[in-house]
């Protein structure tokens, strides 16, 4: 399986994130298993992300969120603000939700978007 990620910025240029990013940038301190009680897993904030494409959180309002079956949900940015992307269970990839799931524990009943495949920043 082909790990990849597509992040498209306000200004429509697109970013493609490797497996290699997301262990680069990965941060034990998402809280994981506050959101899903007893879930080993690495993963990234949203935040951070943006921060190393220098995609400054100003310049957009909101975000949809597509998944690899054609599913896609809104984000607004408050909620980016404590989003993480989870691409590792337990040391390996994701079979269920690969190649990245989204947590959004700041969203009502804590959003869950799996299979996350392109993110539309606008």
């Amino acid at each position: 399986m082909d790990w990849k990620l597509c992040i498209t910025d306000p200004s429509q240029e697109k970013r493609i994130i490797s497996l290699e990013d997301m262990e680069r940038w990965k941060d034990a301190s998402v809280p994981v298993e506050d959101v899903v009680p007893g879930k080993q897993a690495e993963a990234v904030y949203l935040k951070k992300i943006f921060e190393e494409l220098n995609i400054p959180m100003k310049n957009f309002t909101q975000a949809k969120v597509e998944a690899e079956d054609g599913f896609s949900q809104q984000v607004d940015r408050e909620n980016l603000e404590t989003s993480f992307l989870v691409y590792k269970q337990k040391g390996e990839l994701l079979t269920k939700g690969f190649p990245a799931r989204l947590y959004v524990p700041s969203a009502p009943d804590c959003l869950n978007v799996k299979s996350v495949v392109l993110i539309e920043l606008n």
